[in-house]
């Protein structure tokens, strides 16, 4: 189990006689008309950016929080859901072009379902991810899909407290994340106060600038009753572009429908390790020259040979096959394909295969061995190294 360090703190409560509405404009330039509640933009309002960038809506701690319209300086425009000061949830974009997204988003990304139409033509509909459509579903699934997501929660007359309890851990077992592995994230939130919460989604953000790090989304949570708590798990994978190996830093953050989301978010560490890509080498060649055992392959004799194979790399290569090609006048007398499994770092096998070659094949034996791996990014190509008449380093 890998320790995981956590901040626990108490929910600040905010009184309501601290809200205000008057102009506000910072030195930086930026203009905000509207509510403020203990010196941070807090209900409704609008935000006039100098670039000419305007959001109007919601703000929740001073962050743009709910329902709103973005219009950009480029005449692009945005209505709909905002979380975390970004686009999230559902809404339409409206594009210079003509083009208009309507469904679902998340950190300014179209993410989950939706559809796009060109002057109210749709020409595609489906299932985003990070921005990119990754499948296509017809637009009556994606319709009725978007419809039922527009879910309306009550507002309880007491409110939820929400807490977080944070665990982590990693296949090997030795405290790190290395490249190539994925680890599970355990969410433990519970709510202490008096009132349900609702629609409560779960945000995990990395504070380094790392690349190579991907989590998985979390399930969303429909209502969370006083006193009860609920587990969700998620998965976090070290890709194979992780650039750093050390300690990185982890935020948590839980909205929650009618606003009372977790405050402050949840913090946690974990440790990471580069680690380098498999590499499969010959390491050995040995020959079991059957006819007259003098290390030589001669013309038309049956030779078995083993090849010794090493994994040099820090890296397990995953599900290793072997082939045997053989070349002109050379001809199998046995086995040509292997499946080795797994070979770990450091670890030795080996293969033993068997032919016959004729008298007219070229000095250089035309046999190559194609290595696999199950990513297919390491396959390669290896000449045997064999050849007519010339005395193998180690016969048996």
């Amino acid at each position: 189990m890998i320790m995981v360090f956590l901040w626990a703190y108490d929910q600040i409560n905010i009184s309501n006689d601290q809200s205000s509405k008057r102009d506000h404009s910072p030195a930086n330039g930026e203009k905000y008309i509207g509510s403020f509640k203990n010196g941070l933009r807090n209900g409704h309002g609008t935000w006039i950016h100098p670039t000419g960038d305007k959001y109007v809506g919601k703000f929740k701690d001073g962050i743009k929080r709910g329902k709103g319209t973005f219009t950009f300086a480029n005449g692009e425009k945005y209505i709909g859901s905002f979380k975390r000061d970004k686009i999230h949830g559902f809404g339409t974009y409206y594009h210079k072009n003509g083009e208009k997204y309507i469904g679902e988003f998340k950190d300014n990304k179209r993410h989950g379902q939706g559809y796009i139409t060109i002057h109210k033509v749709i020409v595609k509909s489906g299932e985003w991810y990070n921005g990119s459509l990754i499948e296509t579903k017809p637009i009556d699934d994606v319709k009725a899909y978007l419809n039922g997501q527009d879910r309306q929660y009550p507002k309880e007359e007491f409110p939820p407290e929400l807490s977080i309890d944070i665990s982590f851990r990693e296949p090997s077992g030795d405290r790190f994340l290395e490249t190539g592995e994925k680890g599970v994230i355990t969410l433990s939130i519970a709510n202490k106060g008096g009132g349900s919460a609702f629609g409560l989604e779960v945000f995990i953000d990395h504070k380094n600038s790392i690349k190579g790090i991907k989590i998985d989304d979390c399930e969303k949570v429909q209502e969370l009753e006083p006193d009860s708590i609920v587990t969700i798990t998620t998965h976090i994978s070290a890709l194979e572009d992780l650039l750093l190996s050390g300690t990185v830093q982890f935020e948590v953050n839980i909205t929650e429908y009618n606003g009372y989301d977790l405050y402050p978010p949840g913090m946690f560490f974990i440790r990471t390790k580069v680690l380098s890509h498999p590499e499969l080498v010959i390491i050995d060649l040995k020959i079991n020259d059957l006819k007259n055992n003098n290390g030589l392959i001669e013309p038309a004799e049956i030779i078995e040979a083993k090849v010794i194979i090493k994994n040099k790399g820090q890296r397990s290569a995953k599900n290793v096959s072997v082939s045997v090609l053989y070349g002109e006048n050379i001809f199998n007398t046995g086995k040509s394909s292997f499946s080795l499994g797994d070979i770990h770092h450091n670890e030795i096998k080996d293969v033993t295969f068997s032919f016959f070659a004729m008298i007219n094949a070229d000095r250089d034996l035309p046999i190559m061995l194609e290595i696999k791996e199950n990513s297919g990014k390491y396959d390669q190509l290896i000449p045997a190294g064999l050849a007519l008449n010339k005395l193998i380093n180690n016969p048996n």
